[in-house]
């Protein structure tokens, strides 16, 4: 989930890479299990007994991780949007959940009678507004100024939002509970050309996380050295069924051409242990789905 499109998300990987190496810093060494280690290390240098973590999509690995090699530093971990490990790379199974949650928010506002009314056809229509972006994508312009933010949050002013920018706006939309209720306005806008509701949207996901725009290099180097690269073949049968979602599928290769080995370094195991875990999950996540 990226606000840039495949080719400009490579290329400012690498520009972050580089910066990275010249200053002694090695992605390699970036994985989930050493961010466990350094969880372990802080409660040591902290004279802490036990405490208790809540961990958060992504983060659940990390919890996964900590409870598996140090469980005695842990008095109860909460996981919300559970990633377990044995899931494996969740990236293969991403396209089809996405479009499992967008197919329930077409169901969910074809049986509310207020919803049909107003957005009636909304799976014909999500289809129609990828065609129409592919074709003529829309120019928004974001405030920097009046969002309060630095310039180094947001490197352009204004985003190009077309079919593959439009896919990861839902994307983003379906990680909260606010943002499922607005896809089908979203949805609309963008067929319909109008671009402050989606503008809107861009900004209030800004404000909520202005990390976002980190996404890509954090997503990538995590992703990578804790699973490896991406199977073409695997890949296109996991996206055979969600092909519709054109060119945004085109990111498979994102693992491919780190400048450095990759040596996969998650277990694939269930962790199994005896500290006070509640897990949580949301019944529309695109990542960790309740199925």
């Amino acid at each position: 989930m990226s606000w840039f499109a495949y080719e400009e998300y490579t290329e400012r990987f690498e520009r972050c890479a580089q910066y990275l190496h010249g200053r002694g810093r090695e992605l390699s060494g970036y994985d989930t299990v050493s961010i466990a280690v350094d969880g372990h290390e802080l409660v040591s240098a902290l004279g802490l007994d036990k405490v208790n973590i809540w961990s958060e999509s992504y983060g659940t690995r990390v919890g996964s991780e900590w409870m598996r090699m140090h469980p005695e530093d842990l008095r109860a971990v909460t996981m919300y949007a559970v990633l377990t490990p044995e899931a494996g790379n969740w990236g293969y199974s991403f396209p089809k959940n996405l479009y499992g949650t967008m197919k329930k928010v077409f169901s969910a506002c074809a049986r509310d009678e207020r919803c049909r009314a107003k957005y009636p056809e909304l799976e014909r229509k999500f289809r129609e507004a990828l065609d129409r972006l592919n074709d003529s994508p829309l120019e928004v312009n974001i405030d920097i100024e009046r969002l309060g933010l630095p310039n180094r949050w947001l490197p352009t002013r204004t985003l190009v939002v077309d079919d593959v920018l439009f896919v990861s706006i839902l994307a983003m939309a379906a990680s909260h509970w606010e943002g499922v209720r607005k896809m089908p306005m979203l949805i609309e806008a963008a067929l319909e050309g109008q671009k402050e509701p989606i503008t809107q949207f861009i900004e209030e996901r800004i404000l909520s996380d202005t990390l976002s725009f980190l996404e890509p290099v954090q997503y990538k180097v995590l992703h990578c050295n804790d699973l490896g690269p991406t199977d073409p073949e695997r890949w296109a049968k996991e996206t055979r069924d969600v092909r519709f979602l054109g060119r945004w599928l085109d990111g498979e290769g994102v693992c491919n051409d780190l400048p450095y080995k990759i040596r996969p370094a998650l277990p694939k195991t269930k962790v199994v242990s005896d500290v006070p875990t509640l897990m949580l999950v949301g019944a529309s996540d695109p990542v960790t789905p309740p199925e």
